[in-house]
């Protein structure tokens, strides 16, 4: 045991050591600063490193205050349970909890758990290697493969998936479970699943196929197991799916609700490619230049020339205690999730060519499969199957060496390779730019408007969006603002707020109970700041006021204008039908449950066409959603008919308003109104044009279906 732990530390402080070198200058940054491989990067990469950094922030406070409602964060207010729009990494949070307790910084919990991810990915790939019986030189070439590998270096904005640590410790136990069959095994493997499936959504569901494949080639391979081995294996892995399973929930119901999934186009994109994988191989040159040569380039291919020959090494040298059979159980792991990272469709590089089918579709039974948007997160576990094959691999050449001069000479080589597979160009610091204004306009709300909803302006970029959330962590007020792989919301709010203060805006905010809009004129093309300090305006008052940043409290709003009594066409005898010849009867029925849905093609109009006994002045629709948000169309044209053949547009093209409001009020019962000019008709279509030029970016992603339960026409009432 005193041996054990020897290990343990000496291997604790080497890789600690290692990780400050490697990931310099992190360190001197960790509470100020992101880093990446490229001087400048898409706002989307700061995005994420917001989103990423107020996931450990939010759930830190979470777990302090109210951990039962962790999924319900502060984001994409009114909507409940926003936590599950993305990860809610609870893995991580447990992890660094001591360091956001003490430190309050997003930033600060971001880079100490991806300083930390660094030191155990080594610290348990190492373990894992001991395990299967490698030297402690072997055991430290792996784990140094594993963590300073280069495929880890395009996941430095996304730190809820490069800490994947937990991975080889659920291989070490899991070893040692299936060798000796020991509950106190079984305990450490059963933790180690659950804390790393708990720290990235996409690992629970791709390393969590990658343990079952593992379990499968344990038993085609015939490697050693002891008695009863694989019944307490199945027994644990039942308890870690048991654990696991409540925090599934909020995301199948958030997914049902909100009709979240993912189009195809979308998995082609996130796909990995073969060239990922072996571009050291198929472009030697590139590689090189990607490596040593050009600053700021992403690596070309991320199994190096040194990383490849230990592989074959182990396959073809077997080890000197176990032989060939743990090196071809990894082997034949690596290429099996390596094959589900290429996506549906298999491709060697980049382009349009028709690629071979690929294995990923056939595990779409999995509930959630439809939803993940990225099948090259799966190379994770391949990676770093690969990174234990090689160390295998180089305890396969250290143990035919007899000389020690020799394996001197073997083991600085095996320090080149390491050197040289695990290079890197240097890492750019970007400061967030969040002046001290911002910050002290959230300390403000935090101690004098506790729990007031609030609204960030401007509305707009992704960057700004996660600055905002990450803002948010002073007061943690309710924020209608957010960012996430789905916005809820986006298109429309970024309209009606752009007019910001125009009467829609302000009755949006009143009914929504918004009491408070933070403004930063020097983000805004107008200052509203600066106005309000010569004219007063309507409905606002100024709570707070900083160089560059204003609080207004929302008093109220502008009455809507009247609203012509008006009364319920009764559909009896109508009929209802889609844009595919279906029948669209359940939209009229009078039945709440009862629910018509139409897929999205982008490129084509779908409607819901309405065929009435005779004409009515109908003035506006009502489509009732029941409680499927996702339903509503986000943008509508409504034509018209004389005949039903021949159709003309009633109105433009509109991005409809959604149903906010009702997640307020009754939630079971979401509605969105679509006003028309009063026009005598018997033959409506309720359109969903396809996308032009003019839509907006963001329009038709995560939108892959609209629907309704029930539609409404009104007339005037003295019709």
């Amino acid at each position: 045991m005193r041996r054990r732990w020897v290990t343990v530390t000496s291997l604790l402080g080497a890789f600690t050591v290692a990780t400050l070198a490697y990931t310099w200058p992190i360190p001197a940054y960790l509470d100020s600063a992101y880093v990446y491989t490229r001087p400048s990067v898409m706002p989307i990469s700061h995005a994420d490193s917001y989103l990423t950094s107020w996931m450990l922030a939010w759930g830190g406070h979470a777990l302090r205050t109210a951990p039962l409602r962790i999924f319900d964060a502060n984001i994409f207010y009114p909507i409940r349970d926003s936590l599950a729009f993305s990860e809610h990494m609870l893995g991580a949070v447990v992890q660094i909890l001591p360091v956001d307790t003490i430190g309050r910084s997003p930033v600060l919990d971001h880079n100490v758990l991806l300083l930390l991810s660094y030191v155990l990915t080594g610290v348990g790939s190492a373990l894992l290697l001991l395990e299967l019986g490698t030297s402690m030189t072997a055991a430290v070439v792996g784990g140094a493969l594993a963590t300073f590998g280069p495929w880890r270096l395009g996941y430095l904005d996304h730190v809820n998936l490069i800490a994947n640590h937990w991975m080889p410790f659920t291989w070490l136990f899991l070893h040692r479970l299936l060798r000796t069959a020991r509950w106190g095994a079984g305990v450490g493997f059963a933790v180690s699943l659950i804390l790393q499936s708990l720290t990235s959504v996409y690992h629970a569901y791709y390393f969590g196929v990658a343990v079952g494949v593992f379990l499968v080639l344990h038993v085609a391979w015939r490697l050693p197991a002891a008695r009863g081995a694989y019944l307490r294996t199945t027994l644990f892995g039942v308890l870690v799916a048991l654990v696991l399973a409540p925090t599934f929930v909020p995301y199948l119901v958030l997914k049902e609700r909100f009709g979240l999934g993912r189009s195809a186009w979308e998995v082609f994109w996130f796909s990995a490619l073969g060239e990922h994988f072996l571009g050291a191989f198929m472009y030697p040159l590139r590689w090189l230049q990607s490596r040593f040569m050009i600053e700021g380039a992403g690596p070309n291919g991320a199994i190096g020339w040194g990383t490849g020959f230990l592989c074959i090494g182990a396959v073809v040298l077997g080890g000197p205690r176990n032989g060939r059979r743990p090196a071809t159980l990894y082997l034949t792991l690596a290429l099996i999730i390596a094959l589900l990272s290429l996506g549906p469709t298999m491709h060697l590089s980049s382009g349009f060519a028709p690629g071979i089918p690929g294995p990923y579709p056939l595990l779409s039974f999995i509930p959630g499969w439809d939803a993940l948007r990225c099948p090259g997160r799966a190379s994770m576990s391949s990676f770093l199957a690969v990174a234990i094959l090689a160390g295998l691999g180089a305890d396969a050449v250290l143990a035919r060496l007899r000389s020690r001069h020799a394996r001197a000479v073997a083991a600085a080589l095996l320090a080149l390779i390491v050197l040289v597979d695990c290079w890197r160009t240097r890492f750019y610091v970007w400061v967030p730019p969040l002046d001290s204004g911002q910050w002290a306009a959230h300390d403000w709300v935090a101690a004098h408007a506790p729990g007031v909803p609030i609204l960030e302006l401007p509305l707009g970029s992704p960057e700004w969006q996660g600055a905002y959330m990450v803002l948010s962590s002073r007061d943690w007020n309710p924020l209608v603002n957010g960012h996430s792989g789905f916005d809820p919301a986006g298109p429309y709010l970024r309209g009606v707020f752009f007019r910001f203060p125009d009467p829609d805006s302000l009755r949006l905010l009143a009914d929504l109970k918004v009491g408070l809009v933070i403004v930063h004129d020097d983000l805004r093309p107008g200052p509203i700041c600066l106005r309000l300090e010569f004219r007063p305006m309507p409905y606002l008052s100024e709570t707070w006021s900083g160089q560059k940043t204003c609080i207004l409290r929302v008093l109220g709003a502008p009455p809507a204008p009247p609203t012509p009594r008006e009364q319920l066409v009764a559909l009896a005898g109508a009929r209802l039908t889609g844009s595919a010849g279906d029948s669209a009867a359940a939209a009229g029925d009078g039945d709440l449950a009862t629910h018509w849905m139409q897929d999205i093609v982008p490129t084509a109009d779908g409607w819901l066409q309405i065929d009435l006994p005779e004409p009515h002045p109908v003035r506006r629709i009502r489509l009732r959603l029941g409680p499927h948000y996702g339903d509503y169309p986000r943008h509508y044209r409504v034509d018209a008919s004389t005949d039903g053949v021949q159709w003309a547009p009633l109105t433009p093209v509109r991005l409809a308003e959604p149903p906010l409001r009702g997640l307020l009020h009754d939630p079971g019962d979401l509605s969105v109104d679509l006003e028309i000019p009063v026009t005598s008709t018997a033959h409506l279509r309720v359109v969903r044009p396809a996308r032009t030029k003019d839509s907006p970016v963001d329009l038709f992603s995560n939108w892959l279906h609209w629907g309704v339960h029930e539609v409404e026409l009104y007339e005037a009432a003295d019709s």
